[in-house]
């Protein structure tokens, strides 16, 4: 019922309370192209992770040998089986709190990984996703602009408001592979 106040309440607990320290600054020249490994984490909204499966294809390419690490939430009916060529994180409903927040001992062994960058791909904030790029340890978090996307990545992509969601993926890998 009052399912948008909790989602906007964690995603402000978040903004707030974890890891308060600032991202360093990061010279974008080099570092996505020398990355040897990824989180990447798909939209929960299923219309959005079906236009997003591309992207993914695209990164396990980018990141063959298992160096890609992908985070779905429970549904992962839609997720064709080259998945398995990842390494998959699942957020069940179970694992998450009241506040849509993902509980730390279920993803303590993946908050113990560095990867060279994080990718969020939700076109929208999520608090699951933005605990995770929080609190993840990454010099390169990439995300979609959003209200108050600054506290959670250091890379944005601004999409022109008229663009679909396949063409927003595209203009991603595109940007990405500049540097």
């Amino acid at each position: 019922m009052f399912e948008n106040t909790r989602k906007n309440l964690g995603l402000y607990f978040t903004r707030i309370f974890v890891n308060k320290q600032r991202m360093p600054q990061v010279e974008f020249s080099r570092i996505f192209s020398t990355a040897k490994s990824a989180l990447l984490i798909l939209p929960e909204k299923a219309d959005e992770r079906k236009t997003a499966l591309p992207f993914l294809t695209q990164m396990q390419t980018k990141f063959s040998g298992n160096n890609l690490t992908v985070v779905v939430n429970n549904s992962i009916k839609d997720i064709p089986t080259t998945v398995a060529r990842s390494k998959v994180v699942i957020i069940s409903r179970e694992q998450r709190n009241f506040f849509f927040l993902p509980r730390s001992l279920e993803l303590s062994e993946l908050f113990k990984k560095q990867f060279d960058c994080v990718i969020d791909l939700n076109i929208a904030l999520e608090p699951a996703a933005t605990f995770i790029c929080k609190k993840i340890r990454s010099q390169l978090k990439i995300g979609f602009v959003k209200e108050h996307s600054d506290v959670f990545y250091n890379f944005q992509i601004n999409p022109n408001e008229k663009t679909t969601m396949r063409q927003r993926y595209e203009q991603l890998f595109k940007t990405l592979t500049m540097f």
